[in-house]
């Protein structure tokens, strides 16, 4: 069990409790932290607790644990320096909060695995640092944004495993950077767009030259704290930590998570299970050649018909 710390660690600028065995709420945390990882532990309860940051929160890792109830409303304040901001793996439900779209610097979205609802918040788009967005294994609907297409930094994008319906947007081919796209496991249909040999990264990069998996945060430590007096901690020079993406990417007919240089080598397409046309573009074709040309076989692509 963890003690209040509230008032103990006052002005302790980050935290890391992940990958223990703590249950149950979580208690008062110093209100201005910079960065708080509490993933892999049995936390349970609402996440309504985040409303009570008041610092320049640059990370945010609640995955892995047994969180529920809804997103909380908060997240304007947090606009200026989020960078990170993992949710995966949880029980949360309800619509993703449109105030997500005000957090400006955000590079990572992970909300994979809950019992999120509605359609992707359009507000979104207003977050051009995004490099890696996954909403996988939840129960949006609706049609995949055009929008999406103006995401121009993204180089994974997981939609996989939800209720979305209709056409691929053309737009999904201005997406220059991807290397991972994941939109399998939903009801799309009509014909696969022409434009996928837009994905110039897959073709031209070789064994994961200038693919940048990582996003710096802050995670600075002051020297010494005055408890309990009223008075501040001192302001230490800023220190940078790395938060490393991973993904779950279809390979060898399973599941499995790329992480580090992995998922640097990896290049992946997966519209399996959906309603599509059986009729696969030439682009799709060259862009496969092109691929088993330059990376062997660090790449996949599936695109299957899902059967009535």
């Amino acid at each position: 069990m963890i003690p209040n710390m509230g008032v103990i660690f006052l002005g302790y600028p980050g935290m890391d409790l992940s990958n223990n065995h703590f249950e149950g709420s979580v208690p008062s945390l110093p209100s201005r932290v910079s960065a708080l990882n509490l993933s892999g532990n049995k936390f349970s309860g609402t996440v309504s607790f985040l409303c009570n940051f008041d610092g320049p929160l640059t990370l945010l890792d609640i995955s892995n644990n047994s969180f529920s109830g809804s997103l909380p409303d908060c997240w304007m304040k947090f606009q200026e320096k989020l960078v990170v901001l993992s949710l995966s793996s949880n029980n949360i439900s309800g619509k993703i909060r449109f105030s997500l779209g005000t957090l400006f610097n955000l590079e990572v979205l992970y909300l994979r695995k809950n019992a999120f609802v509605g359609e992707v918040p359009m507000s979104l788009r207003n977050c051009p640092r995004l490099r890696f967005v996954d909403l996988g294994e939840n129960k949006l609907y609706g049609v995949i944004p055009e929008w999406i297409g103006e995401l121009s930094k993204l180089y994974v994008l997981v939609l996989g495993s939800n209720r979305f319906y209709g056409m691929l947007p053309s737009k999904v081919c201005w997406l220059h950077n991807l290397q991972v796209i994941d939109l399998s496991n939903n009801g799309l249909s009509a014909n696969i767009p022409r434009c996928f040999d837009n994905f110039t990264a897959m073709a031209r990069r070789s064994f994961g030259d200038d693919v940048i998996t990582s996003h710096a945060y802050s995670s600075a430590i002051p020297a010494k704290c005055y408890f309990l007096n009223g008075n501040e901690c001192p302001s230490d020079p800023v220190e940078e930590a790395q938060f490393l993406d991973n993904a779950w990417v279809a390979w060898k007919g399973a599941k499995q998570l790329f992480g580090k240089s992995g998922l640097s080598l990896l290049e992946s397409i997966d519209l399996s299970r959906n309603n599509l046309s059986r009729k696969i573009p030439n682009a799709i074709t060259g862009l496969c050649r092109s691929l088993n040309r330059r990376i062997n076989f660090h790449y996949k692509i599936l695109v299957y018909s899902k059967q009535s």
